[in-house]
């Protein structure tokens, strides 16, 4: 009998710890998952579209170069529509839109373009300050009409350019630098042009991909 009391003081004991253990163990993987969301979340700047961001984005016409065509950004629910008219009249052909943004993570290598096309194609803009100097870089990319898709654009690719021009010897895009993100049309033909954007998310591809956040494709770069 006095074991059997010995050996059921012990059991109990030992469920206690098992116990308080699993309880631990279970706190520390909570922790963990906790901390690294918050450090997902701290690397990773999302805009999302909507009615909130009126007022952010601020159009530019060809008409600071002679052109005369139109743009304008209109927000809905849960995306933006950038649309617009443009003309080659006048040495036209051109019209964009951009955001300043807040400062970057130094984590931040790929923007990520959650948008639905006309079938035409756009730019993905970035402008950066560069020694007090404003640059603007570009990635082209195709659309598909009535087709919502994911791209993800490396900064790495991101081309600088002035005027339509090429500057070959501009430094490489660093997030720390980036300023503005925006979205241009250049066309040969006049037209009209809609674009409808759902979200610019900056982050790391690693992050992204990793938490299965979305699923992208990598732009076209031209």
């Amino acid at each position: 009998m006095k074991y059997l009391i010995i050996l059921l003081v012990f059991l109990a004991v030992m469920s206690g710890l098992v116990a308080s253990y699993s309880l631990n163990s279970a706190e520390q993987t909570l922790t963990q998952q906790a901390n690294g969301e918050n450090w997902m979340i701290e690397k990773t700047m999302k805009l999302d579209l909507k009615l909130s961001e009126q007022g952010f984005w601020r159009i530019t016409n060809d008409g600071v170069m002679g052109g005369k065509s139109s743009g304008d950004i209109v927000f809905k629910a849960d995306h933006g529509v950038f649309s617009g008219f443009v003309s080659t009249e006048n040495n036209g052909g051109f019209t964009s839109v951009y955001r300043p943004i807040g400062r970057l993570s130094q984590h931040t290598d790929t923007v990520f373009v959650d948008f639905m096309g006309d079938g035409q194609p756009y730019q993905l803009r970035l402008a950066l300050n560069i020694n007090g100097y404003r640059i603007n870089y570009k990635q082209a990319f195709d659309t598909q009409v009535g087709v919502r898709q994911h791209l993800a654009f490396p900064l790495e690719k991101f081309i600088a350019t002035y005027h339509g021009r090429v500057i070959s010897n501009a430094p490489k895009v660093s997030a720390s630098r980036i300023r503005e993100v925006g979205f241009l049309i250049n066309k040969k033909v006049s037209g009209e042009f809609a674009l409808q954007i759902f979200s610019v998310t900056f982050s790391s591809s690693k992050l992204l991909q990793a938490s299965g956040t979305m699923a992208a494709d990598e732009g076209i770069s031209l």
